[in-house]
């Protein structure tokens, strides 16, 4: 009976895909393809298979700090956060090793890091007037200062975050860093922070401005905040609004040990992000500035205009961005009708539009001064759009660009499986 019964049901199908596919044929008109023949865009020699088809993570001790640093990005507050008035982003450093942290706090501070052992650490710095040319970030030695003058005009509010092996040397590390700033000259004051009691301050009466560390778990924060005038008030009042956004964030970030850094690999969304994104190369140099995954916030800490970026994201929310050395840059939103409002946004940036990349959708480009100072690798950008992705590719070359752009386009089709 069971044999029966399974050749019954065998037959019954083959009549149901039959009577089916005789319901198909009798339908008229000519099939429509979903899609364009990326076979014939003009690629130039650029690969348009996915990253991953074409190389495996390398897990080096410096991919996985890089990787580190990049997640640290993602949790440290940006201007815009700490205050509106912080609209002009200055800069955003990763911090490998000791030497990259000289520039960031006064050299007298720099043994306490050292002896404290940091593993790694990223920095943000923003103001609320554009940077001078000269002046790309603000290093505390200006505490030395006589004037206090070395800064630009407005306020400008550096914020490092470090991470050392435990707790312990996490709050040693706060105390000899402030204490060893402190000792550079025998005028600062101590100063207090309404609401945290545990961080070390101080200034210089007639000095605009306020150093200040404080441990938090593994990690220790550390803030440098220039005003106009030397007003304790503003100084204290930005710094207290640095740590009240910053705090929150690390408790979301538990801090990676030796041996969480030893197999710290990309996440699902990173490598996601990177099958996509335009890599002319096979091998990637993991690396702010260079190849990277970010959220919004992550991504804002480089963007000199970071108000008008983080309001473009918002509308159409970003939740991904990638980028690579070679000059692509990829963000992912929820669904096609966001990245419908993110290319459009694109569009309003954008003014000087020139010619698209022949046969590629959704996509347009635009030239770019370089006479004032531009970069002329970057003269010529093109956006494209696939499904919730929209890509952005530089060139000095237009026809360069409308290749990448065109093999942009291609990678995101080959890769929409995934």
């Amino acid at each position: 009976m069971k044999t029966h019964a399974r050749r019954f049901w065998l037959l019954a199908l083959v009549a149901l895909s039959t009577a089916l596919l005789t319901g198909c044929g009798s339908v008229s008109g000519t099939p429509v393809a979903g899609e364009i023949d990326i076979r014939k865009l003009d690629i130039g020699t650029y690969p348009i298979d996915p990253f991953d088809y074409r190389t495996n993570y390398n897990p080096t001790p410096d991919n996985n700090q890089a990787l580190a640093i990049m997640r640290l990005a993602d949790h440290v507050a940006d201007g815009l956060e700490i205050d509106p008035s912080l609209k002009f982003g200055r800069s955003g450093r990763a911090i490998t090793q000791i030497s990259d942290i000289g520039f960031l706090i006064s050299e007298a501070e720099v043994p306490a890091v050292e002896r404290n052992q940091m593993t790694f650490g990223f920095s943000m710095s923003a103001s609320t007037a554009e940077a001078a040319p000269d002046n790309s970030s603000l290093q505390r030695n200006v505490n030395k200062d006589e004037d206090g003058t070395t800064a630009a005009d407005g306020t400008i509010v550096d914020l490092s975050v470090l991470q050392f092996p435990d707790a312990g040397s996490a709050a040693k590390a706060a105390q000899e860093m402030d204490a060893a700033d402190f000792a550079v000259a025998d005028t600062n004051v101590a100063v207090s922070l309404d609401g945290y009691p545990d961080a070390k301050a101080h200034w210089r009466p007639g000095i605009p401005t306020l150093g200040a560390t404080l441990a938090h778990g593994s990690y220790v924060i550390a803030t440098f905040v220039k005003s106009p005038a030397p007003d304790l008030g503003p100084l204290t009042d930005m710094t207290r609004k640095a740590l009240a956004v910053e705090l929150p964030l690390l408790d979301q970030l538990p801090p990676l040990s030796a041996r969480d850094m030893l197999h710290f690999r990309p996440d699902a969304d990173a490598q996601a992000m990177f099958r996509r994104t335009l890599h002319p190369e096979d091998d990637q140099f993991l690396a702010i500035g260079h190849d990277s995954v970010f959220i919004p916030r992550g991504f804002l800490h480089r963007a000199s205009q970071p108000e008008v970026w983080r309001d473009l994201m918002d509308v159409a929310r970003v939740d991904k961005v990638s980028e690579t050395a070679e000059g692509t840059q990829l963000m992912r939103v929820p669904d096609r009708a966001a990245a419908k409002k993110l290319e459009d946004g694109y569009g309003l940036l954008f003014k000087n539009n020139t010619d698209a990349p022949p046969g590629v959708p959704d996509s347009f480009c635009h030239e770019s001064s370089v006479d004032a100072g531009g970069n002329p690798k970057t003269r010529f950008s093109c956006v494209v759009r696939y499904d919730r992705y929209v890509g952005r590719v530089f060139s000095a070359q237009l026809q360069d660009a409308h290749q990448r752009a065109a093999a942009q386009y291609a990678l995101l089709t080959n890769s929409a499986w995934m």
